[in-house]
């Protein structure tokens, strides 16, 4: 599946590199970088953002997103409220 990326991110000329499953690296210019992902919890999907890969969230969502496009949406809002300042 390939994600959906937002316009805005678009504009701010960010990048997302596959850093696992279901985990991309996203980098933008005077931004820190991040580690968004989505994960299948009880037949719904939470999102979530990290420092990298495999560390803990910086914050998540509750999991109650229904399709995974939704949860990969939900991520990047993650993203913009802790990586852009």
């Amino acid at each position: 599946m390939e994600i959906p990326i937002p316009a805005w991110f678009k504009y701010r000329q960010g990048k997302a590199e596959p850093a696992g499953e279901n985990c991309y690296k996203l980098s933008a210019p005077v931004s820190d970088p991040a580690f968004i992902r989505i994960r299948p919890v009880n037949g719904k999907w939470q999102a979530t953002v990290a420092d990298t890969a495999d560390g803990p969230d910086l914050q998540a969502t509750a999991p109650t997103i229904d399709k995974a496009h939704d949860a990969w949406l939900a991520a990047f809002e993650l993203y913009r409220t802790v990586r852009i300042y």
